[in-house]
């Protein structure tokens, strides 16, 4: 990181390099925001968020569920009605809560995505998959203080890949503020 300050780069050339420091790990496959959980994708480290261990959450909806088979091959709305089934019989399953979340999140539905998570928050406080779902809907519905304080809470739950889907998440809320210190420092360290 460079500290004397006359060996930073003009402004126009920092927006430009902090850019490539985010976007660059999601390019190469590392951090895939929005992508479901390499458990849902058949263990591959590649897609940290999403609905996240679904076998523990919820056995009865992720085993052999249709909601699981239709989010996996990226029918998102057939994963958000056979969540909302599963929902209908036991409206605290939180795999369910999640796939409805993530569906919603991929149909660029992002206030219904909101929602979903909010009441999986509400049921596991303690799920980085619930709060990382709230931090990207409110990021993308712009509410950054809001998506900063999910992000936040999401620390100290998240494990492997998930930290740099944190990270990525309060790296892209600095940018959006023009906080491009923050930015380049989220881009450095998860």
């Amino acid at each position: 990181m460079i500290t004397d300050q006359s060996q930073r780069l003009p402004e126009r050339f920092r927006w430009f390099l902090v850019a490539a420091l985010i976007l660059a790990p999601i390019a190469l496959g590392l951090t895939i925001p929005f992508a479901a959980s390499s458990e849902v994708h058949g263990g591959s480290a590649r897609h940290p968020s999403g609905p996240t261990q679904l076998a523990q959450l919820a056995p009865r909806a992720s085993r052999g569920s249709k909601a699981v088979e239709y989010y996996r091959t990226r029918q998102y709305h057939q994963a958000r009605a056979a969540a909302r089934v599963i929902l209908r019989g036991d409206s605290s399953n939180l795999a369910a809560l999640s796939i409805l979340g993530w569906s919603e999140y991929q149909l660029g539905r992002y206030v219904d995505a909101q929602q979903a998570f909010a009441r999986f928050a509400q049921l596991a406080p303690h799920s980085s998959d619930a709060q990382i779902g709230l931090g990207w809907s409110l990021f993308k519905l712009g509410r950054m203080a809001e998506a900063r304080r999910h992000f936040q809470a999401a620390q100290p739950y998240a494990v492997g890949d998930e930290r740099y889907v944190v990270a990525d998440g309060l790296g892209w809320i600095a940018f959006a503020e023009r906080k491009l210190d923050e930015a380049e420092r989220r881009a450095d360290h998860p």
